[in-house]
């Protein structure tokens, strides 16, 4: 009973962390923000600071205050994709 417990539990915390993973993977530099803000937190701030990385000319890129004000960004302009805010940064 234990070692299914164990096992069981070990499944969870795997499948959790690739279904996170995914949520990250899906947003790209041609996301709009609209579907940008529609995903957690975690998963959006997680996804800013990766593209920052991926386009060449940013400004400090994979700053973890990317996703903050990618956040803020994306508020007043939900049409922008991702890629068309880092930029123009």
């Amino acid at each position: 009973m234990r070692q299914r417990l164990a096992v069981g539990g070990l499944i969870g915390v795997l499948g959790a962390g690739l279904l996170a993973g995914c949520g990250s993977a899906k947003l790209t530099a041609d996301t709009v923000c609209k579907d940008y803000l529609a995903q957690p937190s975690n998963v959006r701030h997680d996804a800013a600071v990766r593209i920052s990385s991926e386009i060449a000319g940013v400004s400090d890129p994979g700053n973890p205050m990317w996703g903050l004000s990618l956040d803020g960004a994306c508020g007043s302009a939900p049409a922008m994709t991702i890629g068309q805010y880092f930029r123009h940064k």
